[in-house]
């Protein structure tokens, strides 16, 4: 009876195999709650990255500090967004990337709700007394690049640089607030990039048999 049960247990552990995509070894947390993980934060990426190629340049250009404190106030539900999906069995370096990417989107929001400290400092500053207007908007828009909003905020400090008017020095503690969340997204998305291309060869080497390549996964 002994012989026969230690038969039937070998046999039932030679039964079971490793999913496609499984880490055999058992040294790596689950491929598919890892994948299912980076879906939900590519959702959110999306999101993200529409606000960073459309939304936030167009509303730059707009100069409305309504508009941009309502993104801002968008992107960090994002960040709860981000916060809230579950990393019970996650691979750790998938739990990086989206930290990683979240500091990006903590930068977009710095720089929605700063400039909207901006647009409201400059119609201060154009609102006093014999002042000259520190922005000339054509049409209602200013000449901004609008390829994404590290364009848009180069080009926006650029003419701020050159603005003058008496109003225009009252304006430089907030331009310096801009100029730092700029360099911060630079900064955070430099790094984020470089993560990423080896999160790719880590997580093909890991969980063999997974795409990690599609851009809903990984970018």
């Amino acid at each position: 009876m002994k012989a026969r049960q230690l038969m039937l247990s070998v046999l039932a552990a030679a039964a079971v195999s490793t999913s496609p995509g499984q880490d055999p070894s058992g040294k790596y947390a689950s491929a598919d709650t890892t994948y299912r993980y980076l879906r939900e934060v590519g959702r959110v990426r999306s999101l993200v990255n529409t606000d960073n190629r459309t939304e936030i340049p167009a509303l730059l250009q707009g100069s409305d500090p309504a508009a941009l404190g309502a993104k801002a106030k968008e992107l960090e539900g994002h960040r709860h967004d981000l916060d809230n999906i579950d990393p019970t069995d996650v691979d750790p370096d998938a739990v990086q990337f989206k930290t990683n990417f979240n500091v990006i989107v903590g930068a977009y929001k710095s720089i929605c709700a700063d400039s909207a400290e901006l647009f409201r400092a400059v119609a201060a500053a154009d609102a006093k007394p014999g002042s000259s207007r520190v922005l000339h908007p054509k049409g209602g828009k200013l000449d901004l690049q609008t390829n994404d909003t590290l364009g848009a905020v180069d080009s926006l400090l650029a003419i701020l640089d050159r603005a003058g008017g008496a109003g225009r020095a009252s304006l430089q503690p907030v331009m310096d607030k801009l100029r730092a969340d700029e360099d911060q997204l630079r900064k955070a998305k430099d790094a984020h990039h470089d993560f990423t291309q080896k999160l790719k060869s880590e997580l093909t080497d890991r969980y063999q048999g997974t795409d990690w390549s599609t851009r809903d996964i990984l970018p």
